[in-house]
């Protein structure tokens, strides 16, 4: 009787789905296109447009950053889908090999910069900027275009389209509130003269 019982219990501890072990590792920097993806799939758009009931799900990504598949809940309680699948659809369409990359709202990749949990959570009323600016910070991405420089210590993208003017008040302003360090005003001064 033993035996049977611990038979039963082993094939129930090694039948049930395993999701830990899924979760990508590593170094991985996203391109445009997937962060894209990435940010449809936060805000619940998709190509049938937006719904109370798109609750992201997961998100997987090719581990070379450059595609990205996901999956929705269009009900109000869903449970996880079959993380094998997943996986399995994602490498079919990439010709690449692929790992979890967000479960829920949440990145979940160990890249050894990302801390997880609350501080990896994202909000489908973030705005775009503060996306890739969450992003960056994760250290997933550092491919702002050439218009672009990112102030990491307040999360604000500065435009380099703006004037040299608006660009030395907006530095100037943020000294003053006290969101960047002297150094850091001077660096980023003699960034902009330059």
């Amino acid at each position: 009787m033993k035996k049977f019982i611990i038979f039963y219990f082993l094939l129930f501890i090694f039948s049930t789905k395993s999701y830990a072990g899924q979760d990508g590792r590593g170094e991985l920097q996203l391109t445009d296109q997937a962060v894209n993806s990435f940010i449809n799939y936060i805000k619940g758009d998709t190509s049938k447009g937006k719904s109370a009931f798109n609750k992201p799900l997961t998100l997987w990504i090719s581990n070379d950053g450059n595609l990205a598949y996901w999956w929705y809940c269009p009900f109000e309680r869903c449970t996880p889908g079959n993380g094998v699948q997943e996986k399995k659809f994602c490498e079919n369409k990439s010709n690449q090999s692929c790992s979890r990359f967000a479960r829920g709202r949440y990145v979940r990749w160990d890249n050894g910069i990302n801390p997880k949990g609350k501080a990896a959570k994202f909000n489908s009323k973030m705005t775009e900027n503060e996306i890739k600016n969450k992003l960056t910070k994760l250290g997933f991405y550092n491919n702002l275009t050439i218009n672009e420089e990112i102030n990491e210590s307040n999360d604000t993208i500065i435009s380099k389209d703006k004037s040299l003017l608006e660009q030395l008040e907006t530095l100037t302003q943020m000294f003053q509130d006290g969101l960047i360090t002297k150094e850091e005003f001077k660096k980023a001064k003699k960034k902009i003269l330059n």
